[in-house]
């Protein structure tokens, strides 16, 4: 099995196309990186925004392809994601079968984990299906509910 932090290094052809191989094995465990900031950096309390505009997922009852565009949003506390294990990890639920809701709270949950930020938001929004778009947000602050 491929290890995204020796393969992502390496030159060869069959790497080249964006980590294939990584793709349909990550590991969000070992795969997805975070680093830590500098801790002057951090108390300045600025929000992060990253915006995924192709993410792909199966639908868990039909089979067929859903896909989207992500947004994140988060002031960090004292780690960051490294850019292309998340593209990387989102790019991993192509062949899954999974709804909107949870794809938008897996996606939330792993990196509250690896963040520990102060503040998370993910906002999946779905391309439209029989004419409904669905957009799925998962903040912090909506815990309250």
């Amino acid at each position: 099995m491929s290890n995204f932090k020796d393969e992502r290094s390496k030159k060869e052809e069959r790497y080249i196309r964006y980590g294939k191989d990584i793709v349909d094995n990550f590991d969000v465990e070992d795969d997805l990186t975070f680093w830590k900031l500098k801790s002057e950096t951090t108390k300045n309390g600025y929000l992060i925004e990253m915006i995924h505009p192709e993410v792909s997922a199966l639908c868990p009852v039909s089979n067929f392809a859903d896909s989207g565009k992500i947004t994140i949003r988060y002031v960090p506390n004292k780690k960051t994601v490294e850019l292309k294990s998340l593209k990387l990890y989102i790019n991993s639920y192509r062949n899954i079968g999974i709804s909107h809701e949870d794809l938008a709270n897996d996606v939330f949950n792993n990196l509250e984990k690896g963040l520990k930020p102060k503040y998370l938001q993910v906002v999946l929004e779905m391309a439209p299906r029989g004419n409904v778009t669905t957009i799925i947000t998962v903040d912090t602050k909506k815990r309250k509910y």
